[in-house]
């Protein structure tokens, strides 16, 4: 896990205004009661040239799936490593103490083995849970970062089809994104939220 010096962020609460067209939330609406909700999320790089960022793009509610984003921005000298799948984050479950998994689900759906079935319109019993098993392909190329480069990329949160509906508490996953094969990581990143239900 990252060390206590590594640079860390935070985003409490409330959705900004940019998340959703202008329109700040203030909680759940009555609607959404029951509904599994991210209320915080914190990312952490061990690596002060390679910071890492969050925010949470939608809570979650009868409407849609919670929805986060992550970035890793290249602040130090030319670099590259092997990212995975999902640059910059390639781990797709998080865990809480229990052990219980909420399933982050990339944006970029050409990477899930499975198809849209898979992905219901609608809760089911308060949950926005996944219909049938989800599997990921692999990657292992290289991606090369400039000064000032970017990686992004955005994640639903599901539960799994034999899954219980997320308990509220903390969820958390890392990822260390390698330089070459044999090498030390780049940094070793990790995200966690906590949700409310």
């Amino acid at each position: 896990m990252p060390s206590p010096t590594t640079n860390r962020r935070t985003l409490l609460g409330v959705v900004g205004s940019t998340a959703i067209s202008g329109c700040t939330t203030f909680g759940a609406q009555e609607d959404d009661v029951g509904i599994a909700r991210i209320v915080e999320l914190e990312t952490e790089s061990s690596s002060a040239a390679l910071p890492f960022e969050g925010e949470i793009l939608a809570r979650g509610s009868v409407d849609e799936p919670p929805r986060i984003r992550v970035v890793l921005e290249n602040s130090g000298g030319p670099t590259g490593g092997s990212f995975g799948s999902t640059p910059p984050f390639s781990t797709h479950g998080a865990t809480d103490e229990d052990g219980v998994i909420a399933s982050l689900v990339p944006e970029n759906r050409d990477i899930v083995v499975g198809t849209d079935e898979l992905f219901p319109d609608d809760p089911t019993e308060h949950c926005w849970r996944l219909a049938g098993p989800i599997g990921f392909r692999l990657y292992h190329g290289y991606t090369e970062l400039d000064t000032g480069d970017e990686l992004a990329t955005e994640f639903t949160v599901w539960v799994g089809p034999d899954e219980q509906c997320l308990p509220a508490g903390e969820y958390s996953a890392s990822f260390a994104p390698e330089a070459g094969e044999g090498t030390d990581p780049l940094a070793e990143l990790a995200l966690s939220f906590t949700v409310e239900s």
